[in-house]
């Protein structure tokens, strides 16, 4: 209710105040106090911002409030923890097994342990959740055959999801993996002359879901 009511101040502000003059003084803009969060309140809100809390996240929250909470997981720098993960265990079974190599499995083991440990739970669910929206499937041969650039496309997802999402759906639609995907990799300007026509697999999931 506090936002909608600066929003409310701001938009008669802009108008001059609902017939006042323009010269007139706009009124002060309140300052919003943020009510501290009960224990409940906040186990319900890192529910749903995290994979889940701990007694120390809970007691965090309570203590700085929704707010400082978000900025300190904002100023969390990221990393490319997935990716590394996937080369870690790479390396660990080729020095076993020449033959052998890292899978989807480890993108997993990755995904669920940084879920469940990692510093920065915030953008670890928020790349989540972009990734139901900012799709490739290891169910693709395609996709499945190049798992650590799975792992890559993860910590893209976690190093851009708190950005511009215009920066955003710009570095997705330049990643191998959705031109894989979405087949829209090498693809080619329609020509009249040969009756080729461009591939528009990518252009409308754009339209239609990113």
């Amino acid at each position: 209710h506090a936002l909608l009511a600066c929003l409310s101040l701001a938009l008669l502000t802009a108008c001059g105040g609902g017939g006042e003059s323009s010269t007139s003084t706009p009124a002060p803009v309140p300052v919003v106090v943020e009510k501290l969060a009960t224990r409940n309140e906040a186990a319900r809100f890192l529910t749903q911002a995290t994979f889940g809390p701990v007694d120390a996240d809970i007691d965090r929250v309570m203590a700085v409030g929704y707010a400082a909470w978000i900025d300190e997981q904002l100023a969390l720098p990221a990393t490319n923890v997935h990716r590394t993960h996937w080369q870690a265990r790479d390396q660990e079974l080729r020095a076993a097994d020449p033959n052998a190599r890292a899978s989807g499995d480890h993108v997993l083991e990755s995904f669920w342990k940084q879920a469940v440990t990692g510093p920065d739970p915030l953008r670890q669910r928020v790349a989540y959740a972009l990734s139901q929206i900012f799709v490739i499937s290891m169910a693709d041969s395609g996709v499945a055959d190049n798992t650590r650039a799975v792992a890559a496309w993860l910590d893209m997802l976690g190093n851009q999801g708190l950005g511009r999402y215009r920066d955003l759906l710009e570095t997705v639609s330049l990643h191998p993996m959705m031109g894989v995907y979405l087949s829209h990799l090498r693809n080619q300007k329609a020509d009249a002359r040969t009756g080729r026509v461009p591939d528009e697999n990518f252009a409308r999931e754009v339209m239609q879901l990113f």
